[in-house]
């Protein structure tokens, strides 16, 4: 039975994948008041196109609004989706590991 908090990463490639046009929501930026942060688009011209407000004061967090801007201005879909390609590698690679040993303690003639 999985944990409570484990990841599914089908859900998570498949929303991922939903959300590939907002790519480019890379930036982010103190809004204008105080102590919220924004994430969004920023144009080569210097505009800011803001997507989404982050404002953690309200829960006597002021000072995590900048770090939450930057974590959800990182964590694009492309990068979301390349995280879990190179999970899916490594399982994979893993098990081709785990087939070898096998065989290798079957058949220890069959090592170098």
């Amino acid at each position: 039975m999985p944990e409570e908090n484990s990841l599914d990463l089908e859900d998570f490639k498949r929303l991922a994948t939903s959300l590939i046009g907002w790519d480019n929501l890379t930036e982010c930026w103190p809004a204008s008041n105080e102590w919220d942060w924004e994430v969004g688009h920023r144009s080569d011209e210097g505009n800011t196109y803001p997507v989404m407000t982050i404002a953690t004061a309200d829960y006597g967090a002021a000072y995590d609004a900048e770090k939450m801007a930057r974590y959800h201005a990182a964590l694009r879909p492309s990068a979301v989706l390349a995280l879990i390609a190179e999970n899916e590698a490594l399982r994979n690679e893993c098990t081709r590991l785990a087939e070898d040993n096998r065989g290798l303690l079957e058949h220890p003639e069959d090592a170098l």
